[in-house]
């Protein structure tokens, strides 16, 4: 599970290199569709 709402609030990108905010996450949502393997721990984000 990929928490996009942290990922859209904070605005990543790479856009030096043209990829966009919406451009990560779809290729995370791919990754995690394909692989299952991200994951997010809200808990330990807040603390940050």
């Amino acid at each position: 599970m990929i928490d996009l709402d942290l990922i859209k609030k904070y605005q990543t990108n790479g856009i030096n290199y043209d990829v966009t905010t919406q451009d990560i996450i779809n290729k995370l949502q791919d990754w995690d569709q394909r692989l299952g393997l991200l994951t997010v721990n809200k808990k330990l984000l807040k603390s940050s």
